[in-house]
């Protein structure tokens, strides 16, 4: 029902109301928490609400419409000096910004005693909200003010236009004719004479026009909407923001009339739990249009036009984003334009004014739109017909460029930071209107750039170069996308995966740096063909990073196929040590020892040949080496080696680099070995704490240092100290590196031993058991590991009475370590005297003399 305003005064109005929604006055007066007799003074005319917000509770307990609500709101405004211009209803679905509409009130109240002018910017993209927001601020404080005026100040006729109706809303010149000029002298004069009225200016374009139009000195306040971000010393801006996720969910709900028009957080919340994944889906659809109100907006009202689901909507968008984002529904009359249409055309605004800032906005787009670093931006890259390479060099055209995408709020820039930010929908829209050859070309661009600007991680300066990789890495996701959805083949495209995926192999992101990797070695073979260097370097980084998680059979054809690359095409000395240094690290892992050795030592003398006996390189290898003779028990050849590793390393790279942890840890492991705990332990903390401190707390290498410590304690019956570290490192190495790798078997036989030691025998079996059955599927069935396990098993069963499995498992441990290191080995010694003793306790005295004599030899 829609009531005529010169026909009804606000009492009337409430009257007529009341009446129809079969409200009693004091009934009235109760819900909306005034006293009984408020509503009869009300209508009788005797007083008005003496508050704006009194006046909303109304409209909302008698539940009016939009046309009725807004005319017992102007119904309100009875005053003589209470003046109304605002051409927009008041948006019913209005979410959120609570926070900036007190903001905006304590500094835009009227206040006689303030004799400045109090003025505003809410500043933003188009389509964050600005107007409907201003709006919203008029309606909730319009009784604050003795005027409320409006004025479209998107172009300067607009601007006249609106001066026109406000001077009619003022009565300025009745029935009169008047000029151009004379329209703008007069309101002049109004605002300099009248205080406590508030002018607001919507999509201001230039805040010159703002200064022109403006009297010098005046006592009201001004609230400005613009997509400028750079709006002067004489007005103060706020910079709006999308809605958050759960705002844009409330939002979205209530436009598609799914939830009513007053429903809050609470009906939401029991949506969620009633029908999850309608809300989680609505809220997968604010993250897809990056919470930008127009955005979501069109599709509540998409989908209230066509009763669809919002997950039908979001299938929909998934296939036909261009076609949606372009509509923008039959309903809309405050901001008729689409969003698509919209930022297009703001779009276009900047290539007229900057060729270079249209550019570089395409290159944002196809980057992360969060932290777009500018050092991105000025990497030297050849771009073949681009502008980007004149800013690239230029930072005055590059600060040119970016304040013309500011003007229009297409970017962020941050100066503390040195970053850039776009909406995502910007870049949606903008990669929707590009034909398929500009998507592409604009695709090879941003792989090129990405690729100069990325660093390589050498071994040397591998935890140096980790935060700027880092930075780097969201773009290089997007990169990826876009390698895999054009099938980029171009080297530069390789050569980023490579890179990126060597720096996650190092932070235990193995499975991303396996897709990438793979995808590089892809990509690199058919652009440089199968027998390339950088082809050679990929293979040897897949290797490295299947050697890190225990898988030896994928790694070894790949280090003997790039080792035979290099080798045939006369690649450099040091990078055929290289693959020779993974190989032998490799054959080493795997237990394979002697064939490990004369590895490590012939890529030690290429380094040290080549490169310098001080190189970090070299040190590698002595590391490398000393580990194989730590294996097979030559402790006095290990230690020295380990020493030199750690001196270079430490002199070269720093006392707190990874690679030093790992020489001392191993030093640690060689005095544990031979008895020195009091020397071993330091060590194995000194290695721990840089591991947790470098790498991360969850780094499969943490766990090296934790499972060194666990051993160290066990042997010096520290037992709560040993299990919580054992503990702690098969946690990590179960969630970084899979339940059924070798490093995993390691920590289970460890756990086995302590609990052994304690008593604790079906634990122990039960860890024995799967250690073994671990070492055996990874290992191989013969390998010095599984006879470890084997042998820890045989005490556990001889310790239980269990002779006959005890004496089985004992010579199936014997004849591994025979055969893999040698009858002479201290490992076999190890093994023969404690057969000896299972013999003896069954009284089986020559056998165990015989073995006490075997192992008398060995060890003397």
């Amino acid at each position: 029902m829609i009531v005529s305003k010169d026909s009804y005064s606000f009492g009337a109005l409430l009257n007529t109301f009341r009446k129809r929604g079969n409200f009693t006055q004091q009934h009235l007066a109760k819900t909306i928490g005034v006293h009984r007799n408020a509503i009869s003074r009300w209508e009788m005319g005797d007083f008005l609400p003496d508050s704006k917000s009194k006046v909303l509770e109304l409209i909302r307990a008698l539940k009016l419409d939009d046309m009725e609500g807004r005319q017992l709101l102007e119904a309100s405004f009875t005053t003589p000096t209470s003046i109304w211009y605002v051409p927009y209803l008041r948006n019913p679905f209005f979410t959120g910004r609570q926070a900036t509409l007190e903001h905006l009130y304590q500094h835009l109240k009227p206040d006689k005693s303030q004799t400045c002018m109090r003025s505003y910017a809410l500043q933003g993209l188009g389509g964050i909200g600005k107007t409907q927001l201003a709006v919203e601020y008029a309606y909730c404080y319009a009784l604050e003010y003795t005027a409320v005026l409006w004025i479209r100040a998107d172009t300067e006729e607009n601007v006249i236009a609106s001066f026109l109706h406000i001077a009619e809303s003022l009565r300025l010149f009745p029935g009169q004719e008047t000029s151009r000029s004379r329209i703008v002298a007069e309101l002049q004069r109004w605002l300099t004479s009248h205080s406590g009225w508030l002018l607001i200016w919507d999509n201001l374009e230039d805040m010159e026009v703002l200064h022109r139009y403006l009297p010098p000195t005046h006592q009201g306040a001004i609230l400005v909407t613009t997509r400028l971000q750079a709006v002067g010393t004489q007005v103060q801006g706020i910079e709006l923001s999308p809605m958050t996720r759960e705002e844009g969910i409330l939002f979205l709900l209530r436009r598609a009339k799914i939830l009513g028009q007053q429903a809050g957080h609470d009906r939401v919340q029991h949506l969620a739990k009633q029908r999850l994944s309608e809300y989680s889906t609505a809220g997968e659809l604010v993250e897809t249009m990056g919470g930008l109100p127009l955005a979501l907006d069109q599709v509540g009202a998409y989908i209230e036009e066509t009763a669809c689901s919002v997950s039908g909507y979001f299938d929909l968008y998934r296939k036909q984003s261009k076609h949606l984002l372009d509509r923008r529904g039959a309903s809309a009359v405050d901001h008729p334009q689409s969003t698509a249409a919209t930022l297009s055309l703001a779009y276009a605004c900047v290539g007229q004014a900057n060729a270079a800032a249209a550019e570089l906005l395409c290159l944002c787009a196809f980057l992360h739109p969060d932290a777009i670093l500018e050092e991105i931006i000025r990497v030297d890259a050849t771009l073949p017909e681009s502008t980007l390479e004149v800013i690239a060099h230029d930072s005055y055209q590059l600060d040119q460029a970016i304040a013309v995408l500011r003007k229009y709020s297409l970017i962020n820039r941050s100066s503390e930071t040195q970053t850039l930010t776009i909406h995502r929908l910007v870049q949606v829209v903008l990669k929707d209107h590009m034909d398929i050859s500009t998507l592409q070309r604009w695709s090879e661009r941003t792989v090129r750039v990405l690729n100069a600007v990325f660093p390589s991680v050498t071994e040397q300066k591998k935890t140096e170069v980790w935060p700027q990789c880092q930075r780097y890495l969201a773009h290089v996701e997007s990169c990826s996308l876009l390698i895999e959805k054009w099938e980029l083949t171009s080297p530069e495209a390789g050569k980023l995966l490579h890179r990126a995926g060597v720096y996650l192999r190092l932070r235990a992101q193995y499975a991303q740096a396996e897709r990438w990797l793979l995808r590089a070695l892809s990509i690199l073979q058919h652009a440089q063909g199968t027998e390339h260097i950088e082809v050679a370097e990929t293979l040897n980084a897949l290797a490295v990073l299947y050697r890190t998680q225990g898988k030896y059979e994928e790694a070894e054809p790949l280090l003997q196929r790039a080792l035979t690359i290099r080798e045939i095409l006369g690649a450099e000395a040091p990078d055929i040590a290289e693959t020779l240094n993974e190989l032998a690290a490799l054959y080493w892992s795997w237990e394979r020892y002697k064939e490990a050795e004369p590895l490590f030592q012939r890529a030690l003398r290429i380094w040290e040949h080549e490169m310098g006996s001080e190189h970090p390189n070299v040190a590698r290898s002595l590391n490398g080496l000393a580990l194989a003779y730590w294996s097979r028990g030559k402790y006095r050849e290990a230690e020295p080696l380990f020493q030199r590793a750690a001196r270079i390393w430490e002199h070269e790279m720093g006392p707190e680099h990874p690679n030093v942890a790992s020489s001392i840890n191993n030093l640690a492991m060689t005095y544990w070995s031979e008895g020195r705990y009091e020397d071993a332990e330091p060590l194995f903390q000194r290695a721990l704490q840089i591991w947790e401190q470098k790498l991360g707390p969850e780094h499969p290498e943490v766990a090296i240092g934790l499972n060194g410590l666990g051993k160290l304690y066990t042997d010096q019956e520290r037992f709560e100290e040993a299990e919580s570290h054992f503990l702690r490192a098969l946690e990590i190495r179960k969630r970084q590196l899979g339940a059924e790798r070798p490093a995993v078997a390691d920590t289970l036989n460890a756990l086995a031993k302590l609990y052994t030691n304690q008593g604790r025998f079906e634990e122990a079996e039960s860890h024995f058991l799967r250690a073994l059955e671990i070492r055996r599927r990874q290992l191989g069935a013969e390998r010095p590991a599984v006879a470890d396990t084997l042998n820890g098993l045989a005490k556990l069963y001889a310790d239980q009475e269990r002779f006959e499995e005890a004496e089985s498992h004992f010579l199936q441990a014997l004849h591994i370590r025979q055969q893999q290191l040698g009858s002479g080995h201290l490992e076999t010694a190890t093994i023969l005297n404690t057969l000896a003793q299972l013999y003896a306790r069954q009284k089986k005295y020559e056998e165990a003399k015989s073995f006490y004599e075997q192992a008398l030899h060995i060890r003397e």
